[in-house]
């Protein structure tokens, strides 16, 4: 999130192998020339599955820019990003579990994109839109996202050993810290049993 180019793609350029991008969200890019979340060009393959890509801002595309190469996208909500989400490629929205509506991140208020709250609103469309046959930690279907699939529940980056939260809508205070849930993952010092 919030990242910032002159050319390229601003959060991935690929050009010389394959990319696979796996329950990742991309927002709030920017780039003055190609696409701003992924310009992928040359004989590359770039797979997207089970991602958010929204509120980028390029100069052919905000989302997706195919320059040559293949381009894979499965099960992931790419919605209103600047001047169109895809560019030299055919929208797959409506197919392979695509969609393309507001993915309702829960905080978008700061200026710099790079301090969004990603989790997903509870009336989030990418909320259960993933694959059928995969979970989310507590059983239910696959949210979109980096707070969606197997493993969400296990993004410690402050290494305090408390996961952050991973479900839908704000920290809950009452039974997130029962659960050992960090509402903070890059605060050391906020922790499960210590609090926000």
């Amino acid at each position: 999130a919030g990242n910032a180019a002159v050319r390229g793609g601003a959060a991935m350029v690929e050009d010389t192998a394959e990319l696979t991008a796996t329950q990742c969200t991309l927002v709030g890019n920017r780039v003055d020339n190609n696409a701003a979340a992924i310009h992928a060009y040359g004989g590359v393959t770039v797979q997207l599955d089970h991602c958010v890509v929204a509120h980028n801002t390029g100069a052919l595309a905000g989302a997706l820019h195919q320059d040559g190469g293949t381009v894979t996208v499965s099960h992931c909500d790419v919605w209103g990003n600047t001047p169109a989400d895809y560019a030299n490629m055919l929208d797959p929205t409506g197919v392979d579990g695509n969609l393309s509506a507001d993915p309702l991140l829960l905080d978008r208020t700061p200026a710099d994109a790079s301090l969004w709250d990603l989790h997903l609103d509870p009336a989030s469309p990418a909320v259960d839109a993933g694959d059928l046959l995969q979970f989310d930690p507590d059983g239910s279907r696959r949210d979109l996202g980096a707070f969606g699939g197997p493993g969400a529940d296990l993004w410690d980056l402050d290494g305090d050993g408390d996961p952050l939260w991973w479900q839908p809508g704000p920290y809950d205070p009452v039974s997130y810290p029962a659960a050992g849930w960090d509402c903070d993952d890059l605060d050391p010092t906020a922790t499960s049993t210590q609090g926000c």
